[in-house]
């Protein structure tokens, strides 16, 4: 068009951004314990990375770990008071997903689970002490992004709800400084302690206990010789189809 044509604002209809606060994936027609879909969709990768074959070299293992704890931020009390609320068979298990319709109504807009389950790696570093720091780093990351959701920038919603202690805590797309993840038994005998979610990292710098930025991660990502933007977008774009993948089988098994 010519530079006087007036383009038109896209609006947002209907409460919060689309973009942002949908879930779908959480609803099929059976309930699906936490344990049992981090299992699924671990396997799917599994099933992924064997038929690509040696091309993904050091990166199997990672896709691998990534799919593993992908969802651990379902944890959160904010997604558990929905299940419970949708009529979960019992309330003491942790479940990943409802076997009922419709869309999610969490009690703080914007809630994402995904960007509770990085914040529960970076928060408890021993769970993924065998990895080096690079490998960390990636790990983390694709399980933030594995919704499209949480990339390079973590922040708050232009309305999103501030903590209702009325303090000075941080907080982040339905996440709250000082939140806590249960612990989590898994399937393998393995646990992820009770963890206590720090959002330091949505800072710029260096954050108060040594550790860099969500920011700076990223960008050191982007900027290794073995990654690069199209890398790390081919490989968000596996652990999303292995997650597609299990959550398909689980809605017809």
């Amino acid at each position: 068009g010519s530079k006087e044509g007036i383009v038109e604002e896209i609006a947002e209809k209907g409460g919060e951004m689309e973009s942002t606060s949908s879930d779908g994936q959480a609803c099929i027609n059976r309930w699906i314990k936490l344990s049992e879909h981090l299992e699924d969709v671990m396997d799917e990768m599994g099933n992924l990375c064997e038929g690509i074959g040696g091309n993904l070299g050091p990166f199997a293992q990672i896709l691998r770990t990534a799919s593993f704890y992908h969802d651990i931020g379902k944890a959160h009390h904010v997604f558990q008071t929905v299940m419970r609320e949708r009529g979960a068979p019992d309330m003491e298990t942790l479940w990943a997903k409802s076997g009922t319709d419709g869309p999610l109504k969490y009690e703080r807009r914007y809630f994402r689970h995904e960007l509770a389950s990085a914040l529960t790696l970076l928060s408890a570093p021993e769970i993924l002490q065998e990895f080096e720091e690079w490998e960390i780093d990636l790990i983390t990351y694709l399980v933030g992004a594995h919704h499209g959701k949480v990339r390079d920038l973590v922040r708050s919603m232009p309305d999103e709800d501030p903590p209702s202690d009325g303090g000075e805590r941080r907080y982040a797309m339905g996440i709250w400084d000082g939140d806590q993840i249960p612990k989590i038994e898994l399937i393998d005998g393995r646990i992820i302690p009770e963890t206590v979610l720090s959002l330091a990292p949505m800072e710029i710098g260096i954050s108060e206990n040594g550790n860099k930025s969500w920011i700076q991660m990223c960008n050191d990502l982007k900027s290794r010789k073995n990654l690069g933007i199209f890398r790390i977008a081919y490989l968000e774009s596996l652990l999303r189809v292995a997650d597609w993948r299990a959550s398909a089988k689980e809605e017809v098994e």
